[in-house]
C-alpha cells in the first residue's frame, strides 16, 4: 500500500509549535499531515475557502517535503508541481516557499512497478504583509501646519490584500487607551489644552500581521478667516476713502494655498495672485470688495470705499515782482 505525506515546517522556535503534532528532522521543526485530511499545522495558520493562509514572521520561510512509503516494491520517485509549472521529481529533497502569494502545490508518487499514488493538492497562501491604512479628514481641510477646523473628524480605513482585515485601532497619545475604530473621530474632543493632539493608529489582519504605528498630529484652528496682512496694511479701517493711483493697485503677498478675489462696485469677483496689478479701474469714487478664502476654506469679505484718481494735477506759473 502506498502512503504519502506532505510535511510543512516554518522555521520557528519549538515553543511556538507546542500545540502542533511535530517531529524534528535535520534541525528544523516539521509537522506531518496526511494529505487526505489537512489540519492546522502551524499556530496562526487559518484555513478559508479551502486555502491555507500562513504568516511568516521575521523573514522566515515555509518548508515543504513530500514523504512517500511503499511496503511492497518500494517508492521509485515522487513528483511535485507548483502553480502552472511542470511535474518535476523532488529527489527526496524539501522545497521552500517564501514570497507572499498563492501557491497550488500538487504531487504524486510511483513505486518500482509504476503503480501511481493518488493526486495530492494543497492550496497555500503566504501572507506576511500588514494591512494598508488610509487616513482622511472629514468636514475640514488640513493645511500645511496640520491645522483643522473645529468640525474636523478623522476617518480611518484599511485594506489587506491577503486573508483580510481583522481590526483597526486608535489611541489618543495623551490618554494611552487603545480603542477599536468604528466611526470617524471628532478631533475637537481629542485636542489638549492648547488645541493640539496626536492620534495613534494601527491595523491588524486575521493572521496577526500588524502595521507599524502611525500618527496623525493636528491643531484646532478656531475663529473666522482674516484678510492677509498685505491687504490690511493697504486698506486700513480708518482711512476711507482709499486713494488708488491711475496705474492701479499691486496685490501684496498672499499666503500659500489660499485665494484672493476682488470686485468693483456690484461687478463679478475676479481672482488675483501675489504681485498682480489691478489695472484699468474706472476713475472716481467706487467700492472694492475683497473676498479671501484661507487654507482651511474659511471665507471673509470686506468692502472699502476707494477713489481712483486718474486726473493729473493742474499747474500754472504765476509771475510776480518783488523787491
Amino acid at each position: 500500500m502506498n502512503r504519502f505525506y506532505i510535511i510543512l515546517s516554518l522555521l520557528l522556535p519549538v515553543a511556538l509549535l507546542a500545540q502542533a503534532d511535530i517531529i524534528e528532522e535535520e534541525g528544523a521543526v516539521e509537522t506531518k499531515v496526511e494529505t487526505a485530511e489537512p489540519k492546522a499545522e502551524i499556530p496562526g495558520m487559518i484555513e478559508k475557502n479551502k486555502i491555507e493562509y500562513y504568516a511568516l514572521p521575521g523573514n522566515k520561510r515555509l518548508r515543504l517535503k513530500v514523504e512517500s512509503g511503499d511496503q511492497i516494491s518500494g517508492v521509485r520517485s515522487t513528483y511535485v508541481k507548483i502553480n502552472d509549472g511542470s511535474f518535476l521529481p523532488d529527489n527526496d529533497k524539501p522545497f521552500y516557499l517564501k514570497r507572499d502569494g498563492f501557491y497550488r502545490v500538487e504531487w504524486y508518487s510511483e513505486d518500482q512497478v509504476l503503480n501511481r499514488s493518488g493526486h495530492g493538492i494543497r492550496n497555500i497562501y503566504l501572507d506576511s504583509t500588514a494591512p494598508v491604512i488610509e487616513q482622511n479628514v472629514l468636514d475640514s481641510r488640513v493645511n500645511k501646519r496640520n491645522e483643522v477646523l473645529e468640525t474636523a473628524r478623522l476617518s480611518l480605513a484599511a485594506t489587506d490584500a491577503g486573508i483580510g482585515l481583522e481590526k483597526i485601532e486608535w489611541q489618543n497619545a495623551e490618554k494611552g487607551t487603545w480603542e477599536s475604530y468604528s466611526a470617524p473621530i471628532a478631533l475637537r474632543d481629542q485636542a489638549g489644552e492648547h488645541g493640539t493632539g496626536t492620534i495613534h493608529i494601527r491595523a491588524t489582519d486575521k493572521l496577526g500581521n500588524a502595521t507599524a504605528l502611525q500618527a496623525f498630529q493636528f491643531k484646532i484652528s478656531s475663529g473666522p478667516a482674516v484678510l492677509p496682512s498685505a491687504l490690511l496694511d493697504d486698506f486700513p479701517e480708518d482711512a476711507q476713502p482709499i486713494h488708488i493711483p491711475a496705474e492701479g493697485y499691486e496685490v501684496g503677498e498672499i499666503p500659500p494655498d489660499s485665494q484672493v478675489e476682488y470686485k468693483i462696485d456690484n461687478g463679478e469677483f475676479i481672482p488675483v495672485k501675489s504681485g498682480e496689478r489691478i489695472q484699468n479701474l474706472p476713475p472716481g469714487e467706487h467700492t472694492i470688495t475683497w473676498r479671501y478664502t484661507d487654507d482651511l476654506g474659511r471665507v471673509v469679505e470686506k468692502t472699502y470705499r476707494i477713489v481712483v484718481d486718474t486726473d493729473p494735477p493742474e499747474t500754472i506759473l504765476r509771475p510776480s515782482v518783488e523787491d
